[in-house]
């Protein structure tokens, strides 16, 4: 809308990346609900990792947003960019996030947490017992979540889940752009359109016209 928040109900979402914790890691690539954009940059919010946070510490990162169609008659844009995320306040765009991307998130965790109980009580390692790659948890019956998941929607819409869960379940962040490009085209056109920006401090230089490839 007009203050840069996401509209109700439109699916508004990038790709971004995180720089691997080593150069023998894959950077860690996740599609991303876009929360608000201004002039500060992009909000968004994730899970809380149980083990480490890929955007903490000011780790590089990257994003492609794209929108349109190459088809004829019609054109397709591409936003990328570079940078780094400052954590914020949750509260600033809690309201903001789709209930049911808040609902999951939660249900998300609470499962995972019962399952690490049972499984210590079991005479396990406090861990789930499939096994599934870091950070990430097996659903095991998927008419248990769906419960899970409708008892926190219903929870969160009567305002019965606290603060404090809610930040331990999801971390706000603001992606800061020290480079962006736009590059536009379609079928129709000789070549790509392509332009570059880059930010000295808070201020973005002229952008330059580069050559498509």
């Amino acid at each position: 809308n007009s203050d840069g928040y996401r509209s109700l109900g439109v699916h508004w979402a990038m790709a971004l990346a995180a720089a691997g914790e080593t150069t023998c890691h894959a950077p860690n690539l996740r599609t991303i609900n876009i929360a608000r954009i201004n002039t500060d940059g992009i909000l968004f919010t994730t899970k809380l990792s149980q083990t480490s946070c890929p955007y903490a510490n000011l780790n590089p990162v990257s994003f492609l947003y794209t929108v349109g169609k190459y088809k004829p008659g019609e054109t397709i844009e591409q936003w990328r960019a570079e940078g780094a995320c400052a954590p914020m306040d949750l509260g600033i765009i809690i309201d903001k996030v789709p209930n049911y991307a808040v609902a999951e998130t939660v249900a998300s965790i609470r499962l995972a947490k019962e399952k690490a109980a049972a499984a210590a009580s079991a005479g396990g390692n406090g861990g789930s017992a499939e096994a599934v790659s870091k950070d990430r948890t097996s659903m095991g019956s998927q008419a248990h979540f769906m419960e899970v998941v409708q008892r926190t929607k219903v929870e969160l819409e009567s305002g019965g889940i606290s603060d404090e869960e809610l930040a331990s379940c999801l971390g706000a962040w603001r992606l800061e752009p020290s480079r962006m490009e736009r590059m536009q085209g379609g079928p129709d056109q000789i070549m790509w359109d392509r332009w570059e920006w880059i930010r000295q401090g808070k201020v973005w230089a002229k952008a330059n016209h580069i050559l498509p490839y």
